[in-house]
């Protein structure tokens, strides 16, 4: 089968690039995981790796651990968040490593908020009366809804005006 690697795995990402949304790790990307790697290794050890044969070993077993690839050569943007988040860890920076865990899901719900923010201006109501939605439907207030939850609101609100 074209487009596989070593091991199998298809490869659907032939034609992305560097630090697209769903491409490979860029150069810089990978060089701030084998420093955190190596920083990780010396933390956790209490002395520098003897080769770099025996850090290049560990860190594979740690990515493995992370998100089941052995090499970066592998890895995803999807998967930087994940790689970082478990080096922090180790490195003892467990909430950096849950916020950055975190980021990408705030984000889509910061965006989600502000374009329900957005309709609710344009059809001149209050954001109490999506907030009263959720709160009926979803047993949570808009800061807690997830973003799925915030978009279905955009979208309850969109249509309820169509209606009318």
């Amino acid at each position: 089968m074209k487009y596989v690697n070593q091991y199998g795995k298809k490869l659907g990402r032939r034609n992305a690039y560097p630090g697209e949304r769903r491409g490979p790790l860029d150069n810089g990307q990978k060089a701030r995981l084998c420093i955190m790697a190596r920083e990780a290794f010396e933390k956790m050890h209490g002395r520098a790796p003897a080769s770099a044969a025996e850090l290049e070993a560990w860190r594979r077993e740690q990515q493995q651990k992370a998100c089941g690839l052995l090499s970066l050569t592998f890895a995803d943007q999807k998967d930087y968040p994940a790689l970082e988040a478990h080096f922090l860890d180790l490195l003892g920076e467990s909430g950096k490593a849950f916020m950055r865990l975190l980021k990408p899901e705030l984000k889509e719900q910061r965006q989600a908020l502000a374009v329900l923010a957005r309709d609710c201006r344009e059809r001149g109501l209050n954001l109490g009366y999506p907030s009263a939605i959720c709160r009926k439907q979803y047993k949570c207030t808009l800061e807690e809804a997830s973003p799925k939850q915030i978009w279905r609101l955009v979208f309850t609100i969109r249509n309820r005006r169509q209606a009318k």
